[in-house]
């Protein structure tokens, strides 16, 4: 395992890399940054670079950065989601339970299951949780704040007043 730290205009992030692929990206928040190595190695870089781009408000396309997320298959299914959310689109934790249970052919899956997959993903950012929402278009539930949640969404050109996304543009997963 090794390290990367990169300085977010939300505040400092560790990026996590381990067999060339990204592991973990999180926010610092004060922490004391993990012991492992500083290496600069390709899959650190595309994950800075990816970051750096996302934040100027021209993100790469995933396919080309190496991730390895670890968690159950439940998680991974639910962070695998996540990728369909397009930059300045969002969804809801229901929808998400009902492409979830269509998957595994039940007639209905929890929408707390997938807030709670969602409270463990790997990637900020990268996994873009930040773009859930409830089903009123409410900001709910952030791993590192709705504050960054709100900035995020804001940074994607959505409208926000009172923790509410005014008008979004819904992203749409095939078989719904």
């Amino acid at each position: 395992m090794y390290q990367f730290i990169y300085q977010s205009p939300l505040g400092p992030m560790v990026l996590l890399g381990q067999d060339g692929a990204l592991s973990s990206i999180y926010f610092l928040d004060g922490q004391t940054p993990p012991s492992y190595p500083e290496k600069e190695s390709p899959d650190l870089q595309a994950g800075a670079l990816w970051l750096r781009a996302y934040f100027q408000g021209d993100p790469l396309d995933l396919d080309g950065l190496p991730l390895a997320p670890q968690g159950t298959p439940f998680q991974r299914d639910v962070w695998t989601l996540l990728r369909e959310i397009p930059y300045g689109q969002v969804t809801s934790y229901g929808v998400l339970a009902r492409v979830l249970a269509k998957k595994y052919g039940r007639e209905k899956m929890s929408a707390r299951a997938v807030g709670a997959a969602l409270a463990k993903n790997p990637l900020a950012i990268v996994l873009p949780c930040h773009r859930v929402l409830d089903g009123k278009n409410f900001l709910r539930g952030y791993a590192w704040g709705l504050e960054r949640k709100k900035a995020l969404l804001k940074g994607e050109g959505l409208k926000i007043i009172q923790n509410k996304v005014i008008q979004p543009s819904f992203a749409l997963f095939k078989g719904l």
